[in-house]
């Protein structure tokens, strides 16, 4: 009986595990330093571009973790895309100053 409750909880572990997004949540540091950056001063706009980074660029790619690049390659990477992408300007826009805001601590 031990053995069948290890295998339940490991299952249990691996599955959670696996529903964790690699998307780090949102911080107050973000949204000031999108203020301060972009003059951003609804947090609605960041949040709006964490989701439609989500839902958009999961369809073709491996969504990575914005911290996996800084905002140079980031922004290289948008720049490839810009006009493959089938979203209005302004919805692309919203994914660039989230990416840009949040990969600002991402390590070089």
């Amino acid at each position: 009986m031990t053995v069948k409750k290890n295998i339940y909880a490991l299952l249990f572990m691996l599955i959670f595990e696996g529903c964790k997004s690699p998307i780090p949540p949102l911080t107050d540091d973000d949204f000031k330093y999108a203020n301060a950056l972009f003059t951003i001063s609804d947090t609605t706009y960041l949040i709006e571009g964490r989701k439609l980074f989500i839902r958009n660029c999961g369809k073709c790619h491996y969504l990575r973790n914005p911290l996996s690049r800084t905002p140079e390659q980031w922004n290289q990477i948008l720049m490839e895309h810009q006009y493959d992408v089938k979203l209005p300007p302004h919805d692309f826009q919203k994914i660039k100053v989230y990416l840009l805001t949040v990969s600002r601590n991402a390590k070089k």
